[in-house]
């Protein structure tokens, strides 16, 4: 459980704090996770994601990453920039590619 105490103070956290970062939870969980977590997980809605298609391409970068055959590879490193914003010509190649 990210919170801890009594009933009260469990919703009271739940209600107005972040989640720790999910490896300092659960070992072995890659930090770039952890960041994709507390992003799902933010209180402010302008700091979450702001489309399901930014967190595929974060778990499809993850996954990629993760099977990379050499990772200190500079490509291969599981630390990097989350996907910020979704932009039209973003939007168009989806919707083109996966009708």
């Amino acid at each position: 459980m990210p919170f801890e105490g009594s009933a009260v103070d469990i919703l009271q956290a739940v209600l107005t704090r972040n989640v720790p970062p999910a490896h300092t939870i659960r070992i072995g969980v890659p930090p770039v996770m952890s960041l994709m977590i507390d992003k799902l997980t933010r209180k402010v809605v302008d700091e979450r994601y702001n489309s399901a298609y930014g967190l595929l391409e974060d778990l499809l970068e993850c996954q990629r990453r993760m099977k990379c055959p050499d990772p200190a590879e500079v490509n291969c490193s599981l630390s990097f920039t989350l996907f910020t914003l979704i932009t039209l010509n973003t939007l168009i190649f989806y919707f083109h590619f996966f009708k």
